[in-house]
Protein backbone atom coordinates (compact mmCIF):
# COMPACT_ATOMS: atom_id res chain seq x y z
CA UNK A 1 0.00 0.00 0.00
CA UNK A 2 1.01 3.70 -0.60
CA UNK A 3 0.13 6.90 0.74
CA UNK A 4 -3.43 8.02 1.47
CA UNK A 5 -4.19 11.17 1.07
CA UNK A 6 -7.91 12.50 1.06
CA UNK A 7 -9.40 14.62 -2.01
CA UNK A 8 -12.63 17.15 -2.49
CA UNK A 9 -14.76 15.98 -5.02
CA UNK A 10 -17.05 17.93 -7.47
CA UNK A 11 -18.50 18.33 -10.54
CA UNK A 12 -17.38 19.68 -13.87
CA UNK A 13 -20.22 19.68 -16.33
CA UNK A 14 -21.19 15.96 -16.26
CA UNK A 15 -18.04 14.19 -14.97
CA UNK A 16 -16.25 14.10 -11.47
CA UNK A 17 -12.96 15.51 -10.40
CA UNK A 18 -11.05 16.00 -7.49
CA UNK A 19 -8.25 17.72 -5.73
CA UNK A 20 -6.35 17.44 -2.91
CA UNK A 21 -7.35 17.93 0.07
CA UNK A 22 -4.75 19.82 1.98
CA UNK A 23 -4.99 22.44 -0.55
CA UNK A 24 -8.37 23.66 0.29
CA UNK A 25 -8.73 27.01 2.61
CA UNK A 26 -12.32 27.15 2.20
CA UNK A 27 -15.56 26.50 0.46
CA UNK A 28 -18.09 29.20 -0.12
CA UNK A 29 -21.46 29.28 -1.85
CA UNK A 30 -21.55 31.24 -5.15
CA UNK A 31 -22.59 34.77 -4.31
CA UNK A 32 -22.32 38.22 -6.70
CA UNK A 33 -18.86 38.78 -8.27
CA UNK A 34 -16.77 41.81 -9.11
CA UNK A 35 -16.39 41.38 -12.90
CA UNK A 36 -12.62 41.70 -13.61
CA UNK A 37 -12.47 44.41 -16.43
CA UNK A 38 -10.76 42.75 -19.44
CA UNK A 39 -10.87 39.31 -18.14
CA UNK A 40 -9.45 36.36 -19.96
CA UNK A 41 -12.40 33.95 -20.65
CA UNK A 42 -11.22 31.79 -17.53
CA UNK A 43 -11.69 34.42 -14.90
CA UNK A 44 -15.12 35.22 -14.03
CA UNK A 45 -14.23 38.14 -11.32
CA UNK A 46 -12.87 38.88 -8.18
CA UNK A 47 -14.19 37.15 -5.01
CA UNK A 48 -14.36 39.01 -1.79
CA UNK A 49 -13.11 36.66 1.04
CA UNK A 50 -12.95 39.24 3.97
CA UNK A 51 -10.52 41.53 3.67
CA UNK A 52 -8.51 39.62 0.83
CA UNK A 53 -10.21 39.92 -3.16
CA UNK A 54 -9.47 37.00 -4.77
CA UNK A 55 -9.60 36.06 -8.45
CA UNK A 56 -11.76 33.74 -9.27
CA UNK A 57 -10.91 30.99 -11.83
CA UNK A 58 -13.75 29.06 -14.06
CA UNK A 59 -12.58 25.37 -13.13
CA UNK A 60 -14.80 24.03 -16.11
CA UNK A 61 -13.28 26.17 -18.77
CA UNK A 62 -10.01 25.73 -17.85
CA UNK A 63 -9.86 21.57 -18.07
CA UNK A 64 -12.18 21.78 -21.54
CA UNK A 65 -15.86 21.65 -20.00
CA UNK A 66 -18.70 22.85 -19.85
CA UNK A 67 -20.75 24.12 -17.10
CA UNK A 68 -24.25 22.96 -16.97
CA UNK A 69 -24.81 26.63 -16.51
CA UNK A 70 -21.87 29.63 -15.77
CA UNK A 71 -23.58 30.03 -11.86
CA UNK A 72 -26.64 28.14 -10.32
CA UNK A 73 -27.36 27.61 -6.79
CA UNK A 74 -25.73 24.69 -6.26
CA UNK A 75 -22.31 25.99 -7.45
CA UNK A 76 -19.49 27.09 -4.75
CA UNK A 77 -16.40 28.84 -4.60
CA UNK A 78 -13.33 26.39 -3.46
CA UNK A 79 -10.16 28.49 -2.17
CA UNK A 80 -6.97 26.85 -3.08
CA UNK A 81 -3.36 27.78 -0.67
CA UNK A 82 -1.22 27.69 -3.45
CA UNK A 83 2.40 28.59 -3.76
CA UNK A 84 1.80 32.39 -4.48
CA UNK A 85 -1.06 32.50 -2.54
CA UNK A 86 -5.50 31.87 -2.58
CA UNK A 87 -6.66 31.35 -6.08
CA UNK A 88 -10.78 30.56 -6.07
CA UNK A 89 -12.29 28.21 -8.21
CA UNK A 90 -15.65 27.65 -9.32
CA UNK A 91 -17.55 23.86 -9.15
CA UNK A 92 -20.70 23.08 -10.18
CA UNK A 93 -21.32 21.02 -6.78
CA UNK A 94 -18.93 19.55 -4.20
CA UNK A 95 -20.06 15.42 -3.94
CA UNK A 96 -17.96 14.97 -0.62
CA UNK A 97 -14.54 13.91 0.07
CA UNK A 98 -12.69 10.77 -0.22
CA UNK A 99 -9.52 9.13 0.06
CA UNK A 100 -7.33 7.94 -2.22
CA UNK A 101 -4.26 5.11 -1.48
CA UNK A 102 -1.50 6.58 -3.95
CA UNK A 103 -1.21 3.20 -5.21
CA UNK A 104 -4.93 3.44 -6.67
CA UNK A 105 -3.99 6.79 -9.07
CA UNK A 106 -3.30 6.16 -12.51
CA UNK A 107 -1.71 8.73 -14.23
CA UNK A 108 -3.54 10.10 -16.86
CA UNK A 109 -2.76 13.70 -18.31
CA UNK A 110 -4.65 16.23 -21.14
CA UNK A 111 -2.36 18.72 -23.38
CA UNK A 112 -2.85 22.21 -21.61
CA UNK A 113 -4.39 20.71 -18.67
CA UNK A 114 -4.05 19.90 -14.67
CA UNK A 115 -5.33 16.42 -14.87
CA UNK A 116 -2.49 14.54 -14.04
CA UNK A 117 -4.67 11.40 -13.14
CA UNK A 118 -7.52 9.23 -12.13
CA UNK A 119 -8.85 7.20 -9.52
CA UNK A 120 -11.83 4.54 -8.93
CA UNK A 121 -13.66 6.03 -5.72
CA UNK A 122 -16.46 2.98 -4.40
CA UNK A 123 -18.82 3.49 -7.22
CA UNK A 124 -17.55 6.40 -9.85
CA UNK A 125 -14.24 7.23 -11.61
CA UNK A 126 -12.36 11.12 -10.74
CA UNK A 127 -10.15 12.78 -12.83
CA UNK A 128 -7.78 14.00 -10.16
CA UNK A 129 -6.15 17.93 -10.31
CA UNK A 130 -3.17 19.50 -9.56
CA UNK A 131 -4.40 22.90 -8.52
CA UNK A 132 -0.71 24.15 -8.93
CA UNK A 133 -1.06 23.57 -12.60
CA UNK A 134 -5.08 25.73 -12.68
CA UNK A 135 -3.18 29.13 -13.82
CA UNK A 136 -0.68 29.24 -16.16
CA UNK A 137 2.39 31.13 -15.35
CA UNK A 138 1.69 34.21 -17.29
CA UNK A 139 -1.77 34.27 -15.89
CA UNK A 140 -0.06 34.23 -12.90
CA UNK A 141 1.78 37.09 -13.55
CA UNK A 142 -0.61 39.23 -14.60
CA UNK A 143 -2.60 38.63 -11.76
CA UNK A 144 -0.37 38.54 -9.15
CA UNK A 145 -0.16 42.33 -8.42
CA UNK A 146 -3.84 42.42 -8.26
CA UNK A 147 -4.39 39.37 -5.74
CA UNK A 148 -3.84 40.94 -2.84
CA UNK A 149 -5.63 43.88 -2.56
CA UNK A 150 -7.11 45.22 0.21
CA UNK A 151 -11.07 45.35 -0.13
CA UNK A 152 -12.25 48.47 -0.05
Amino acid sequence: MGNKEKYICFKLGDELFASPLSKVVEIYQLQDLEPIKKGVSIFLGNFNAGALEIPLLDLAKIVGRKNKTTQHEESCIVIFDLSDGPWGALVENLEGIITFDSSDIQGYSEPDSPIYGKAMGVKNTYKLINPEKMVNKIDRLRWSSNKYQTAS
